[in-house]
């Protein structure tokens, strides 16, 4: 899922390369948007739970039919959208949901381990997925209703994965960084792995909170925008404790630490400069979500790939991903403030983009491929 995860991001990227290229004589934003969120992002959700979650519930890994099902549902996703079928690429990508639902719903009653408590995050993550695509279909690609299709959309685009990111981090970020192991806390009623009321409860309304964030947009925008913004800061300040300086001197603790601000900042510029919100869901997407998946992915293929001492080494390929995806990041940004180049920063920020994916491609992909030993 991974490759075909950077597969899908060349794709939507790329588009924009070309556009401010001349050699397409329109953009298509919804296509862009789609591809990177559904194709990119998605591809990385979906590999890492399928990975992931047996482990965190002591249950079966993945059998090959269930990776088969999500695989080909990409498949046709990407197919539709480059038709500009979308109401099926919509159908597809519900089906690539509902198969990763069906997967972690055939192991919880044969669980051996509880859950993170954060973890109950990914379900309203799934759920906003879900609705969000449901809307749209249901708004005729907002050619019956305007209103759902952006109501829609938003769920899809940014309450899915900021649900995702912030119920992942939650649990993971405090290890990854070095101080899970603080003495002050007692491991066993600690909100970094407790899952008793208290804990799911507050997770549990930070899922609500944004979901009834999009709801809200339409009539009081400003109010959506700061309601997910204080939240996110909320969660990864109390859970994921990213104020704290790293303990964990390695460059991938550094660069996951930068992804976790990022996906705080970017929304509190949404917030505070509405005039600038594309900027501000620019530094989101690319220098927060798209660097978290780049240096969490690399995590998740050398530990599963037997390679893990390699994450407290140099690591000098992510430090080259880190610091080309934080540029392109700040020329996207750039691209709104300096309207006059606009076209020549969209071209340097999907192109850098578009170099870092790649590169980070071509460094994993034989790790995914290792013989036996």
């Amino acid at each position: 899922m991974f490759p075909l995860g950077i597969l899908c991001g060349l794709l939507g990227v790329g588009h924009w390369v070309l556009w401010s290229a001349g050699w397409l004589a329109e953009s298509h934003s919804f296509f862009h948007a789609s591809m990177q969120v559904q194709g990119f992002l998605t591809c990385f959700v979906v590999g890492f739970l399928m990975t992931a979650l047996p482990k965190f519930l002591g249950a079966e890994p993945a059998r090959l039919a269930e990776v088969a099902c999500p695989v080909g549902a990409v498949l046709a996703f990407v197919a539709f959208s480059l038709s500009q079928k979308m109401i099926a690429a919509q159908a597809c990508f519900l089906f690539l949901l509902a198969s990763t639902i069906l997967f972690a719903a055939r192991r919880l009653p044969k669980r051996t381990k509880s859950p993170p408590g954060s973890f109950i995050l990914i379900g309203f993550g799934l759920t906003h997925a879900f609705l969000g695509s449901v809307l749209m279909i249901a708004s005729g690609m907002g050619v019956n209703n305007a209103a759902w299709m952006e109501i829609g959309r938003q769920m899809l685009q940014i309450g899915f994965l900021l649900c995702l990111v912030l119920g992942i981090a939650g649990y993971l970020a405090p290890f990854l960084m070095g101080y899970a192991g603080d003495p002050s806390c007692d491991p066993n009623v600690s909100p970094l792995r407790g899952i008793g009321p208290m804990a799911v409860s507050l997770h549990g309304l930070v899922g609500l909170v944004i979901g009834a964030s999009f709801f809200i947009e339409p009539h009081h925008a400003s109010w959506s925008a700061g309601l997910r913004a204080f939240v996110a800061l909320a969660e990864l300040c109390l859970f994921a404790r990213i104020y704290r300086p790293l303990r964990k001197k390695t460059g991938f603790s550094f660069f996951f630490w930068v992804a976790c601000w990022m996906v705080p900042l970017g929304l509190l510029t949404v917030f505070f400069w509405p005039d600038y919100r594309i900027a501000g869901l620019h530094v989101l997407f690319i220098a927060g979500f798209s660097l978290m998946i780049f240096s969490f992915g690399l995590m998740v293929v050398l530990s599963h790939g037997a390679e893990a001492q390699l994450l407290n080494g140099s690591l000098i390929p992510l430090k080259v991903v880190g610091v080309t995806v934080l540029l392109a990041a700040a020329m996207r940004y750039v691209a709104d403030i300096d309207a006059w180049h606009y076209k020549m920063w969209i071209h340097s920020a999907s192109g850098t983009w578009v170099l870092a994916a790649g590169f980070w491609l071509i460094y994993i992909f034989p790790k995914l491929w290792r013989p036996p030993t």
